[in-house]
C-alpha cells in the first residue's frame, strides 16, 4: 500500500507542489504494486490534501493584507453587514419619499413615461447624494431659491407638486 510521505503527498515524487498532478501523473508516480481503487482513494487523498494546503498558504500569504482583512475578518464582516442594512434603509426611506412626493404617480415603464421615469430617477439620485426636499425644485424646472419657473411650466404643475422643504434626514 502507498503510505503518506512527511510532506503528506502521497507516492514518490512529492517535490513538486506547485501545482496539482492529475491523476495520470499521480498514479505514474506510485509503487506498481497498487490496484486500481486503491490509485483513485489515494488520488482523492492527495487532491484534499492538496487544496487544503494550498489555501492555507494563500492564507498565510495574505492575512495580513488589507483586501483579505476586509473581506474575510469577522470584526470587518459585522461592520460591512451593519452598513449595508444602513444602505438599505436609506435607500427604502428614499423609495417611500419620492413615492410621497409624487414622483410613482401614474408612472409606466414605457416610452410615453419617459420623462416622468427620468424625474423619478433623478430624484432618487438628490436624495441618495444627500440632497433635500429642496433641491428637489430644480426637477420641476424652478430656481432653488424663489418660486420662479427656470423654463414655461404650466402654473397648475408647479401647485400640483408643491415640494416640503424639510429634508430627509
Amino acid at each position: 500500500a502507498v503510505v503518506s510521505t512527511q510532506s503528506g503527498h502521497y507516492g514518490r515524487d512529492s517535490n513538486e507542489d506547485n501545482f496539482m498532478k492529475r491523476f495520470k501523473q499521480f498514479v505514474m508516480s506510485l509503487k506498481d504494486d497498487v490496484d486500481e481503487h486503491e490509485a483513485v482513494d489515494n488520488y482523492k487523498k492527495y487532491k484534499t490534501k492538496y487544496k487544503k494546503n494550498s489555501i492555507t498558504k494563500f492564507y498565510k500569504a495574505h492575512q495580513n493584507e488589507e483586501w483579505f482583512r476586509e473581506k474575510f475578518h469577522p470584526d470587518y464582516l459585522v461592520r460591512k453587514k451593519k452598513d449595508l442594512k444602513q444602505c438599505k434603509i436609506k435607500r427604502l426611506e428614499i423609495y417611500k419619499r419620492i413615492q410621497e412626493l409624487g414622483y410613482l404617480d401614474d408612472l409606466g415603464v414605457c416610452h410615453e413615461d419617459q420623462d416622468k421615469l427620468m424625474k423619478a430617477l433623478d430624484a432618487a439620485v438628490i436624495l441618495m447624494e444627500g440632497g433635500s426636499a429642496h433641491d428637489l425644485t430644480i426637477l420641476d424646472g424652478r430656481d432653488r431659491n424663489s418660486d420662479k419657473p427656470l423654463v414655461a411650466i404650466p402654473v397648475a404643475k408647479l401647485k400640483k407638486k408643491k415640494v416640503p422643504t424639510a429634508t430627509l434626514r
